[in-house]
């Protein structure tokens, strides 16, 4: 198995909350959707999901760090709500504007 077969899979895992949550509660299942093939779905749900979680946020910090280094006047007058109004849209901007999902 090539590491890179299931780069995919877990970039999609990495940076979708409502796909991470899923994959806690029905593995399988969403590694069917994500198209792992057979070869690669054990390594896939042998994942430790907290370990995983811990780096979806860590990544979000990353990404949240950046934002209020770019946007610094911004990032102030939003004050302590800045970054639950920045996981929020991070959230919501993840979602297909045709289906909501």
């Amino acid at each position: 198995m090539s590491p890179s077969d299931l780069t995919r899979p877990l970039v999609r895992l990495l940076s979708d909350t409502r796909l991470r949550h899923e994959f806690r509660h029905d593995p399988a299942g969403v590694a069917r959707r994500l198209s792992v093939p057979d070869a690669n779905l054990a390594a896939l749900l042998a994942i430790d999901r907290k370990l995983l979680e811990r780096q979806a946020r860590s990544l979000l910090g990353k990404r949240r760090f950046e934002v209020a280094k770019i946007l610094p006047c911004t990032w102030i007058r939003l004050g302590d709500g800045a970054s639950r109004i920045f996981n929020d849209y991070v959230l919501e901007a993840r979602r297909c504007p045709l289906c909501g999902r």
